[in-house]
């Protein structure tokens, strides 16, 4: 008996190395959680409070949104270095960049702090910006700050811990437990060569449930903010929009985008392809007008940022729709031959390279 117990405690599984390890990966796992639902609160407030303010006085939109990016952009630029654009090139970027100063550069706790309070801001100032994108680097700067604290071998788990930080916050954003996983593997992993692991895949299983049980599913506010609302309520059929909806939120989200603040593109996307799609139905009376906009929520994602499986997954997850997977799985795979046809490169690896290209260029020239 003795023999046979102290055997048990030198089973490799149960080594005090892979026991750390995986409360490491775990551990992250619920704080990522905790931080996309935080993240998810203000977000909502922001919303909130903006459409608050322009239902009250319509015209205070043209005070507010102009000054307030220009503080965000003053704030992201000499508080918050590092917190612009979306959040997936950064956490892309991270994985490639062997220098750990330039890494923490985008992978920092105060990264990740202000990535939420500035996206928040904008989304108060009525951008058409996502939390999504955001989340992933905040839920990649989380795993990277808990795998600095612990001690954890750089080499061996580094491109883990941002990966799974990173799907991570896929799974939490969207409640998309899933969802997070083939993120992951199809998008974030695109830049890392090593198998993903079981262990990683866990991490994001539990911030998904861990956000599930704490959250519940959906939510959402017109052209400005994430959108969630008005694409609920298009495939809901219990919200009127006018026919200019896909194309006046993909202005507004260019725009957002371009003004340099953080913020995301995954839901402004989503709710885009539901206007497109929407649009699309009319031409289709035959067929439910729903299942046109789902479709549309499909191509629009897929041609944007060309993670097809991503996309299927993310809206069979939001929707609790499996009947149309032979369909959405078609409009994914024609948006990624059309979107390869005008943008060979994919987005997020793109804007990836470009800011690698500005790390290289700030490293000071041998003398």
């Amino acid at each position: 008996m003795p023999r046979q117990f102290l055997r048990f405690f030198r089973y490799p599984g149960l080594s005090l190395i892979v026991i750390r390890h995986r409360f490491l990966f775990w551990s992250g796992a619920v704080a990522v959680a905790l931080a996309a639902m935080l993240f998810a609160k203000t977000s909502v407030l922001g919303n909130s409070l903006f459409s608050m303010a322009i239902k009250a006085h319509p015209f205070l939109a043209f005070v507010i949104t102009p000054a307030a990016f220009a503080g965000i952009l003053w704030l992201t630029r000499h508080a918050f270095a590092g917190a612009e654009g979306s959040g997936i090139p950064q956490a892309i970027a991270a994985l490639k960049i062997p220098v750990l100063a330039e890494r923490r550069a985008v992978l920092s706790m105060r990264v990740a702090v202000g990535k939420i309070l500035l996206t928040t801001l904008g989304l108060s100032a009525g951008a058409s910006i996502g939390r999504e994108g955001p989340t992933v680097q905040v839920g990649a700067a989380i795993m990277h700050a808990l795998g600095r604290w612990m001690r954890m071998p750089v080499r061996g788990n580094e491109q883990a811990l941002i990966i799974a930080g990173g799907a991570a916050g896929i799974s939490a954003a969207f409640n998309t437990p899933l969802a997070g996983i083939v993120f992951a593997i199809e998008e974030l992993s695109r830049s890392f060569e090593e198998r993903t692991s079981g262990t990683m895949l866990t991490a994001v299983i539990v911030t998904g449930i861990a956000s599930l049980a704490l959250l519940g599913q959906f939510s959402g506010s017109t052209i400005y903010g994430t959108g969630y609302e008005e694409a609920r309520g298009l495939i809901e059929g219990t919200k009127a929009l006018p026919a200019s909806f896909g194309l006046m939120k993909l202005g507004a989200t260019i725009l957002s985008y371009i003004s340099g603040i953080p913020g995301g593109i995954f839901a402004p996307s989503l709710a885009i392809g539901a206007g497109l799609g929407s649009n699309v139905s009319h031409l289709m009376p035959g067929v439910p007008v729903g299942a046109v906009i789902i479709l549309g929520m499909v191509g629009y994602f897929t041609g944007v940022v060309q993670a097809p499986i991503t996309a299927v997954v993310i809206v069979m997850e939001m929707t609790d729709n499996q009947t149309l997977v032979i369909p959405l799985m078609a409009t994914a795979l024609i948006a990624l031959g059309a979107s390869r046809i005008v943008c060979p490169s994919p987005l997020y690896r793109t804007l990836a390279k470009s800011y690698l290209d500005e790390v290289v260029r700030r490293q000071p020239r041998p003398a």
